[in-house]
């Protein structure tokens, strides 16, 4: 599920073109201004014309036949991109940023990708970054928009990539957006937060699905919802052999 796009900095009359390729590691010579996607047998790829432009949502994409009016309100874990009127785009991961987007200059080409090996093929001379392992170790995961080389950032949570005449990176959210002056207790959320997990879940089990059983309080709340919803799953246990 990748993705990579290379524009010169300059304003466009129009929009790129977009190519879906087998695999990104076939494409030896980018062509400019062109999108190219790998499609993957198993995942979504939906296209949708509305108010906003041409927008492309990439991945597991849930119940996007209620949401073709804008595809950024649907459920799942994907990239979106809006081609907006004047050419302009927009590239965003899913809500919780856990699907990774980097960016990269490159002789005055400005390169956005999903995959942080495609985007190194590009790169004239690489930098290693020595803090990279040093977060890992310490935090397991790089702060800020740190990646193993110093050359390509990676996009924070709640970032967007707004490209026109050049790239840059917008802000859209917080993790303390969701914050409130004057929370209710624990004990009075508990059942309120019960029952938006079970009213949001619905939309990953309207169709037959797999739900992987560990043992762990996650694994057994998907399964419960899966009977509560009497949907047709398949459950199976994940096992991993200790050496003592």
């Amino acid at each position: 599920m990748d993705f990579i796009i290379k524009r010169k900095k300059q304003s466009y009359d129009t929009a790129p073109d977009i190519q879906y390729v087998d695999a990104l590691s076939d494409i030896v010579l980018m062509e400019d201004n062109t999108i190219y996607i790998e499609k993957l047998a198993h995942l979504d790829y939906v296209e949708s014309r509305n108010e906003m432009g041409l927008q492309i949502a990439m991945g597991d994409v849930i119940d996007y036949k209620n949401y073709l009016h804008d595809l950024s309100l649907c459920k799942g874990f994907y990239y979106l991109f809006s081609l907006k009127q004047g050419a302009g785009i927009e590239i965003q991961a899913d809500s919780h940023s856990l699907l990774p987007l980097y960016s990269v200059n490159i002789n005055e080409e400005d390169y956005a990708s999903s995959s942080f090996m495609a985007l190194t093929k590009y790169l004239n001379s690489k930098t290693e970054n020595p803090h990279f392992y040093k977060d890992l170790a310490l935090f397991y995961a790089p702060l800020g928009s740190a990646t193993y080389l110093k050359e390509i950032k990676r996009l924070q949570y709640g970032e967007k990539i707004v490209w026109h005449t050049e790239l840059s990176i917008v802000n859209t959210k917080r993790f303390y957006d969701y914050f409130v002056e004057y929370p209710i207790s624990v004990k009075e959320s508990t059942a309120i937060l019960a029952e938006n997990f079970i009213q949001n879940v619905q939309a990953y089990l309207q169709e037959p699905c797999a739900v992987v059983l560990t043992g762990g309080f996650d694994s057994r709340t998907l399964t419960a919802c899966a009977h509560y919803y009497a949907t047709d799953f398949l459950s199976f246990f994940l096992w991993k052999k200790r050496k003592w």
